[in-house]
């Protein structure tokens, strides 16, 4: 049994719902309801029941979420007590990144920066989008990494660091007469059906996506909306339409595994800054050390 699976467990039973627990946990809910079931099919035990379109616990479901939430309680206290010691000899960074970026690049240069300074510790996590700014006030995070137009909407307090550029990129099913150019407009793809990023996950995307159709002359017919990149990739690969990748979210085999390709969008603002955020006042000298090696 995975620590993973148990944290969903206990999301799933927070929630009431399986659609709302796998938005929060960035997750298909097929996939989260399969984990669910994978788990009480190892327990040989029903952990919840449907009532009025929501999950009620069963009394295993009950005991299951007490002992999880105290394993997992203990679990999440561990690294704390190596904290504490990493403090009197050095000091924490903890960093946040929006899920599904892909952030080799960064890891190559905290791996350095832990070579020169094994003292101190640099935690890396990915995040939901709707959480980033609560994380950073409520100093989980010390900084967070995230595309500037998911946070242009944050106040001064919060300076932000341009990286690098990302470009939006249509996603195409293998063999659409589209999937082998370049560069493809809105305006070439009025006639499709798009899969689309819900709301909640990415507003300002869907907002953009929105606004270039409406100045090509049309409304987007969305064939579905997703709550994150993979699934609308699963949902090209299915032939339900077209969707949109960020260049940066790009691992290098999707197109392989997924039997698509990715054309650059064709239209202004299609690239976009990525970014570091932090707090104005955060004084934490290993962040300092990590923003003057970005700016070079």
């Amino acid at each position: 049994m995975k620590l993973s699976t148990l944290r969903n467990f206990v999301t799933v039973a927070k929630y009431a719902n399986y659609t709302k627990a796998a938005e929060y946990l960035q997750l298909s809910q097929p996939s989260l309801s399969r984990q669910i079931l994978e788990l009480e099919k190892e327990l040989g035990a029903t952990l919840f029941l449907r009532e009025h379109k929501s999950l009620v616990l069963t009394e295993h479901g009950h005991l299951l979420l007490s002992e999880a939430t105290e394993i997992l309680e203990r679990c999440d206290r561990l690294p704390s007590l190596f904290q504490k010691q990493k403090k009197q000899t050095g000091g924490v960074l903890s960093v946040g990144y929006q899920r599904f970026f892909n952030m080799q690049w960064m890891y190559l240069l905290i791996n350095q920066m832990k070579l020169e300074q094994p003292e101190n510790d640099i935690i890396m996590r990915p995040v939901a989008l709707e959480y980033l700014r609560e994380n950073l006030d409520d100093n989980t995070f010390d900084a967070v990494f995230a595309l500037k137009i998911n946070v242009a909407h944050w106040d001064d307090s919060i300076c932000v660091l341009p990286l690098k550029e990302s470009h939006l990129r249509f996603v195409f099913p293998e063999g659409h007469p589209l999937a082998d150019r370049k560069k493809v407009s809105f305006k070439e793809v009025q006639r499709e059906k798009f899969i689309l990023i819900d709301r909640k996950s990415s507003p300002a995307g869907l907002d953009y996506v929105i606004t270039q159709c409406m100045e090509n002359g049309y409304s987007p017919e969305a064939s579905c909306y997703v709550s994150n990149m993979e699934e609308g990739l699963e949902q090209v690969a299915l032939g339900r339409g077209i969707s949109f990748i960020q260049s940066m979210m790009d691992m290098g085999d999707f197109e392989r595994r997924y039997g698509i390709r990715f054309v650059d969008v064709d239209a202004p603002g299609a690239t976009m800054d990525f970014i570091i955020a932090y707090k104005q006042d955060n004084r934490n000298l290993i962040l300092r050390e990590m923003l003057k090696r970005l700016k070079k």
